[in-house]
């Protein structure tokens, strides 16, 4: 070096976050976190849409929460909008009206069921049919499988529709030993339904309204919902709610890969805090204790061991990815969702062999 030169530091290479993504994967433990975006290709409406629906189901000729004033005020500025909407039906028509109204405006005319879908889920290179053939591939590993579990935040049953066409099950019920996955919507199914010992649970945490659209797959007890203001929020009346142990477990004992979630959902960015407050906790107790610089490093590397799919849409400034990326998220970015890119990304993180 010359005299009067200074040496620059060079940063360690980048490593690609879908290389990440895929050597977590094959490592097991995996947790897939799916939400709406899995079923809207399908006709399912997404909450908004559904809360929509409810409302003109339950009052007719009234005026829309919707509608914005001259001044630009509208309730839809409130944080809890949706989940108030819901609410605000729930108490104008009453429990048994109320599943009845939102069963038939999730499961409309225009859905499109994977039970009448056989080819298209298992050729078709749409999100849901992607992650219905992981699922039945992994649930096929037996004890070498990397998905231990799926979390929905949906309460369609057309994840199960699809795992069931993939399955190749035709008009068949499987028996409990044979069932693939597992509806889990109470803390209590994970006891029922024989001997599942390799069925993949899906943790239905909002609850789970099903179609009974040619129905091949066990399921015990229904609804459990969680869609009013009121139901919202007893899922953080304590620690050991259902929601909260089943999410706290993925996101400190696992690796979750979030799929069809926009990542906004208010319950998931305090899930996702706590988990953060605890690693702060960790981080503080290490420099009071001086411990050498690799016990920051461990508890970095802990830390940050999900992932988010997204395409470029789903967050166009990185606002959002820059965030996750504090709490512990990280994003993979996809070209589109039904473009054969999902499909390639869960190829390479997942590969048969």
């Amino acid at each position: 070096m010359r005299e009067g030169e200074t040496r620059r530091a060079t940063k360690p290479k980048q490593i690609p976050a879908r290389t990440r993504l895929a050597a977590r994967a094959q490592s097991g433990g995996i947790t897939l976190v799916v939400g709406a975006g899995v079923s809207l290709s399908r006709g399912v409406p997404d909450w908004e849409s559904l809360a929509h629906r409810l409302w003109l189901s339950a009052f007719k000729g009234r005026l829309s929460p919707w509608k914005t004033s001259k001044e630009g005020l509208s309730p839809r500025q409130l944080p809890q909008f949706l989940p108030i909407i819901f609410e605000l039906a729930y108490r104008e028509l009453g429990e048994p009206a109320f599943l009845e109204a939102l069963k038939s405006n999730l499961y409309s005319s225009k859905v499109r069921y994977p039970a009448d879908d056989l080819v298209g889920m298992r050729t078709s290179n749409e999100t849901l049919a992607v992650i219905a053939r992981l699922i039945v591939q992994e649930y096929k590993r037996g004890s070498r499988r990397r998905i231990d579990a799926v979390i929905t935040f949906n309460v369609d049953d057309l994840i199960e529709q699809a795992v069931h066409a993939v399955a190749g099950f035709g008009s068949k019920t499987p028996s409990p030993e044979e069932e693939v996955v597992r509806v889990v919507a109470r803390a209590t199914h994970s006891h029922l339904g024989g001997p599942t010992r390799r069925a993949i649970p899906v943790f239905h945490i909002h609850g789970f309204v099903p179609s009974n659209h040619r129905r091949h797959y066990l399921s015990h007890f229904d609804h459990m919902l969680v869609f009013t203001d009121t139901q919202y929020w007893s899922t953080s009346a304590g620690a050991a709610t259902f929601a909260n142990r089943v999410i706290a477990s993925a996101l400190g004992e696992g690796r979750c890969i979030f799929v069809g979630l926009s990542m906004t959902d208010i319950n998931l960015l305090r899930w996702l805090a706590l988990r953060t407050i605890e690693k702060d906790r960790d981080l503080s107790e290490v420099a009071r204790a001086a411990y050498s610089p690799m016990q920051k490093d461990i508890i970095d590397r802990v830390f940050g061991r999900h992932f988010w799919i997204r395409t470029k849409k789903n967050d166009p400034t990185g606002f959002i990815s820059e965030f996750l990326s504090l709490r512990g998220v990280e994003s993979v970015e996809i070209k589109g969702w039904q473009d054969g890119s999902l499909r390639a990304l869960i190829e390479e993180s997942f590969p048969p062999k």
